[in-house]
Order: structure tokens, then C-alpha cells, then sequence
């Protein structure tokens, strides 16, 4: 008899420590992790979708990176940051090549721009063709109880069409948090 109750409390002691190790893979991914399956999802997509929209091109799409806002519509630290990053990882010699945007900004005031609700005109189209850019990459970062959410978008200044989505969540630390409270000056 006590052997089985031996027996019993040992199995829901392994039962618990499982539980809890298996409970971690729920919890969001780093910052890190995520701008890598971001950008491949995106970069998979935007190869996808070149077909179609592009056939006039050869092999090689312009991209600008915007910096993505918060739920606000303001450009935050954290939001430039992580646009800094999506920069550096979405380029692909040969297939997508990357636009400063400080060459759009010559075209169009970036604020403007932005507050206009990122919503595409024949204005946005015109500077799209004056640029040389195809495409463009928006987004948000939202801060939800103790995580993120990264929402991702890169947009065909030609059509106007949604070209490559992505959502992920990560992780908030102190750092972060405080990078997604302070508003870029620059």
C-alpha cells in the first residue's frame, strides 16, 4: 500500500515537471527569433507574389523599410530598431534590393506621409515610379501584457496591393519596453 502511494506521488511529480517543460514552448520568442522568421516569411512571400505583379521585371525588386509605429501611429525607439534589423535581413542580392529611405524622403515629407493613415494614392504610386522603388515595408509594434506584437506589411507601390503579411508576437524585457515607450527623435 504504501508502495503504490509512493509510486503514485512520484508519477504526478513527473507528471508536473513535463507539464511545466512542455508549458514553455507556448511562451513567445525572442525579439531576435522572431525578425528571423519574419523576414523569411516575408522575403518567401514577396518571391511568391513577383510573378504576377512584376512580370515586366527581371529578377530584382526595390524595397524601402519604414519604420514601424505603435498603436499611437508614432515612430518609437523600439519601432526604428527592429525596422534597423528587418533592414539588414530582408535584403537578397539579386532579388531584393534595398532603398534608403532618406531617398524617399527628398520625394515626400515621411511624417506626412505616415499620418496620412499609410494609406497608398496616386501621390504615393507617383513617388514610387520617381524613387524607383516597388515596394514598401510597414508595420506596428503593440505592446499586449507582457509580450509584443509585431504586424508586418510590405505593400506594391505600383498596384497599391498588399504583397507579403506577417504577425508574431515576442517577448518584452525591461530594455524593450522602455525603447516602445521613448519616441524617436530623429
Amino acid at each position: 500500500m504504501k508502495r503504490s502511494i509512493l509510486i503514485l506521488l512520484l508519477l504526478s511529480f513527473v507528471s508536473c515537471a513535463t507539464s511545466g517543460r512542455l508549458g514553455k514552448k507556448d511562451l513567445p520568442k525572442t525579439l531576435a527569433t522572431v525578425l528571423q522568421e519574419v523576414s523569411a516569411s516575408l522575403k518567401k512571400q514577396i518571391q511568391t507574389n513577383k510573378a504576377g505583379s512584376f512580370s515586366d521585371k527581371k529578377n530584382v525588386l526595390k524595397l524601402a523599410v519604414f519604420p514601424l509605429l505603435n498603436d499611437s501611429g508614432q515612430v518609437t525607439v523600439l519601432g526604428a530598431t527592429i525596422s534597423s534589423q528587418l533592414l539588414s535581413q530582408i535584403g537578397e542580392p539579386g532579388k531584393i534590393v534595398l532603398v534608403e529611405k532618406l531617398q524617399l524622403g527628398r520625394l515626400i515629407d515621411e511624417q506626412t506621409f505616415q499620418k496620412s493613415g499609410l494609406v497608398l494614392s496616386d501621390k504615393t504610386l507617383e513617388i514610387g515610379k520617381l524613387s524607383g522603388v516597388d515596394l514598401i515595408l510597414l508595420g506596428t509594434v503593440q505592446f499586449n501584457d507582457q509580450s509584443f506584437l509585431l504586424q508586418t506589411r510590405i505593400v506594391s507601390l505600383q498596384s497599391g496591393e498588399i504583397f507579403a503579411l506577417s504577425e508574431s508576437i515576442f517577448d518584452s524585457d525591461d530594455t524593450l519596453y522602455n525603447q516602445y515607450r521613448t519616441l524617436n527623435e530623429r
